[in-house]
């Protein structure tokens, strides 16, 4: 048994967010492989700081706890940099010169420590041992290419890799953008996985929930779920447009979207398009659908969205970046559409056989399965790594 802390610039449990997911299934896997991990989170969540809560530790199991640290003065600067659409620099500048003492005192008891997002990287000058960097897409992708600021987080990313004993980067397309060879020669591959999600035993059980969510039983669910990322809201744009200028179509064959997730804050509930604003836990929602959407034009990474899809066997209808780093064929795994076919993609997944929906998602599930056990992938890192 070692001591693990990851050190986060955001609040992880409860997830709610593909970030969110992405670090929670991570501590999860390591205590389900022996391991004691704690989780150092530089910020919480709005709501408490509006109630003025303290920074506190959340016992999460018998093998995981975090600390949230509350403090005001870091969820000042975290609101500015997110008002004013800038990426968390603010942390990568506050750690080369003050680290809160009780982190100090984490990482120094720490047998592996491991950095969440690579912004937090200058906690690695406080320990001796084992020191991991978690990413979770190629950062300066997010910002406008070719920008200052772009290139500014990039040097940022590529300061943590090469500081790092070992890099974990969430798919292969993700590693190829850090061509230096110091980077490639300590990078492994860990994906979204994802826990083991509910799936009603049948259809009558299926109903009684789309009822008690008020969906109606006889509309066909087409689910999309996300955070507010920038990729999904351009997503949930072209989704509110795109029902709205077909709901004549969609009320006739039955076809209801439903947007889950923070990526939308409004309310709205119609016979063609439902919005659930933030839920928690999402698994019910993904439970009562038939398809799931994926319409992302931009973002790297896995989605966790997909992975959610494929670990309950749903059937996908995604655009080529919304597949992007999973082993999906277009016509055999999923349904590939563009913003502009997307209506004749959706009644062509709508009406095809039920057997051949079948095939196409338990193949996906099927060529997928290495990649959504994040346990089986840990175990043989951690083996390789004598850690």
């Amino acid at each position: 048994m070692k001591k693990i802390v990851i050190v986060s610039s955001l609040q992880i449990f409860p997830a709610l967010s593909g970030g969110q997911l992405r670090t929670a299934n991570l501590a999860l896997a390591l205590a389900d492989l022996g391991h004691d991990v704690c989780i150092y989170s530089l910020t919480g969540r709005k709501n408490d700081y509006v109630t003025f809560k303290k920074s506190s530790t959340e016992i999460i199991s018998s093998q995981i706890s975090e600390f949230v640290n509350r403090s005001l003065f870091f969820g000042l600067i975290q609101k500015i940099f997110y008002i004013c659409k800038f990426p968390p620099i603010w942390i990568y500048w506050i750690l080369k010169f003050y680290c809160p003492a009780h982190l100090k005192i984490q990482i120094q008891s720490a047998d592996l420590l491991i950095a969440d997002f690579p912004f937090v990287f200058e906690v690695f000058k406080f320990t001796t041992n084992t020191k991991w960097l978690n990413t979770h897409n190629a950062e300066f992708e997010l910002w406008k290419q070719g920008s200052l600021l772009s290139n500014y987080v990039k040097k940022i990313e590529e300061k943590a890799m090469r500081a790092a004993d070992l890099i974990l980067f969430c798919s292969a397309n993700d590693s190829e953008k850090f061509n230096q060879n110091v980077i490639k020669e300590k990078s492994v591959l860990l994906t979204n996985g994802v826990r083991t999600k509910y799936v009603f035993k049948n259809i009558n059980e299926k109903n009684e929930f789309k009822r008690y969510l008020n969906v109606p039983v006889n509309k066909k669910v087409f689910i999309f779920t996300g955070s507010q990322f920038g990729p999904n809201k351009q997503a949930y744009i072209f989704l509110k447009f795109f029902t709205e200028k077909n709901k004549n179509i969609l009320i006739k064959n039955n076809i209801l979207i439903m947007v889950a997730g923070s990526v939308c804050n409004e309310i709205i509930s119609t016979e063609y398009f439902k919005t659930t604003g933030q839920v928690n836990p999402m698994d019910t929602y993904l439970s009562v659908s038939d398809f799931g959407l994926n319409p992302v034009l931009e973002g790297s990474g896995v989605n966790v969205k997909m992975m959610e899809y494929l670990n309950i066997k749903l059937p996908i209808l995604s655009t080529k970046v919304g597949a992007r780093g999973l082993h999906l064929k277009n016509q055999d795994h999923f349904w590939e559409f563009t913003h502009d076919n997307f209506l004749e993609i959706l009644l062509l997944a709508l009406n095809t056989e039920s057997d051949k929906i079948k095939q196409m998602s338990d193949l996906a599930f099927k060529d997928n399965f290495h990649l959504l056990n994040m346990v089986e992938q840990l175990n043989v890192i951690l083996k390789e790594r004598a850690i």
